[in-house]
């Protein structure tokens, strides 16, 4: 499972990309759904060291959108773009749907919760696989 260094960046870029594009997004959630996020239940206290690892959660994801890339990314037909956006697809469903799905049925948050992790992971992940599929190409 080792990544070459071009994958390596590209991963890292595609982390970076769903960093930004969460702020981002969020603030656009929050505008129609507010809710406080720190506030919800079974979340940690924002002072609790293990935090930290949380807050590397894009960069993971851009690691893995790499790795999955790697292995089954070139068996995509199409261009980067189009390889980009089944990528982003593939990741969005393998990863947030099952977990949206998991968070919904077992817990009551806010509607902005649902929407952001919906529909907000649904954009990070597009645009993940479309960084990978352009820096590996």
């Amino acid at each position: 499972m080792c990544l070459n260094k071009k994958s390596l960046l590209a991963g890292l870029a595609a982390g970076l990309a769903i960093l930004v594009l969460s702020f981002a997004f969020e603030a656009l959630v929050q505008l129609a759904f507010p809710y406080k996020w720190a506030e919800l239940g079974a979340i940690r206290d924002l002072k609790d060291p293990l935090m930290l690892a949380f807050f590397l959660h894009p960069f993971v994801m851009g690691l893995v959108a790499a790795v999955v890339y790697e292995k089954v990314g070139r068996r995509f037909r199409g261009d980067w773009k189009q390889r980009g956006l089944k990528l982003g697809q593939l990741l969005w469903l393998v990863a947030a749907v099952p977990e949206a799905y998991i968070i919904y049925t077992s817990m009551t948050y806010p509607m902005g919760f649902y929407v952001s992790l919906v529909v907000g992971y649904f954009v990070y992940y597009t645009a993940a696989g479309l960084v990978v599929a352009r820096l590996t190409k």
